[in-house]
């Protein structure tokens, strides 16, 4: 069968100015049911590495270890579960230090209840100016999955009014959710996903538009949401979002 994936709008915190931790309150996505997947994305803005973002609870599991970029900034982070019979709202917590978190909540209809993460890859760009990074490719395990594709990066465009600051999506995946974009955005974020079969997978690059005279800071994710147990990429795979 078919994995049918939906993102709920994005969550934009408020600026906390490098100050105390703090929890965010993330709902889970409606209509999830009791075998779905659900999964949470977080991008930090931070100064500093050490930096936590910790998942709601046992439960839960990460999808990767936090990804920082240069000086620890941004931060990169997500995790998933296997949804129960009645999900109610979870806290994820902030660590002391950061600033403004941009966090997407998701389910995965169709997912492998056994084990709906498969394969996964991090990146990161180093100090670059180029404004490009390879986007981690990956070795799909399972035939009929989707690959989720998340970039987050300084979002410098070297002052107010300097112009759009965009991303563009890597090779032929698609745009997932309203990007965090703009003259000066702390992080931005964007997600992409392609449909998948079993094999390697190249997804290209992540760019973005915008000052290149800024050192450019970004991180990258790839990971597969694996299909339940039935046939090839199903043509009228449905990709949803809220």
């Amino acid at each position: 069968m078919s994995v049918v994936l939906t993102f709920d709008t994005p969550i934009t915190t408020s600026d906390h100015a490098g100050g105390a931790g703090y929890n965010q309150s993330v709902s889970p996505p409606a209509g999830i049911a009791s075998g779905d997947g659900w999964g949470i994305i977080v991008a930090c803005d931070q100064n500093d590495a050490s930096i936590t973002i910790t998942k709601p609870d046992a439960s839960w599991t990460d999808i990767t270890a936090k990804i920082d970029g240069y000086e620890g900034w941004p931060g990169l982070k997500a995790f998933g579960k296997v949804a129960g019979a009645s999900e109610s709202a979870v806290n994820v917590a902030i660590g002391a230090g950061s600033y403004i978190s941009w966090l997407v909540s998701f389910k995965a209809v169709g997912s492998d209840p056994a084990g709906w993460i498969g394969a996964q890859a991090t990146g990161t760009s180093g100090t670059s100016t180029s404004r490009s990074m390879t986007a981690p490719g990956i070795t799909v395990t399972n035939d009929n999955s989707v690959v989720v594709l998340v970039h987050a990066s300084e979002g410098d465009n070297a002052g107010s009014g300097a112009g759009p600051y965009t991303i563009s999506m890597p090779g032929t995946s698609t745009s997932a959710v309203t990007q965090r974009s703009g003259d000066d955005e702390y992080p931005a974020a964007a997600v992409a996903y392609e449909a998948r079969n079993a094999g390697s997978y190249t997804p290209g690059n992540w760019t973005t538009a915008g000052s290149a005279a800024d050192i450019w800071n970004a991180v990258a994710l790839t990971f597969e949401v694996k299909a339940a147990a039935g046939g090839g990429i199903n043509n009228a795979l449905a990709w949803i979002r809220a």
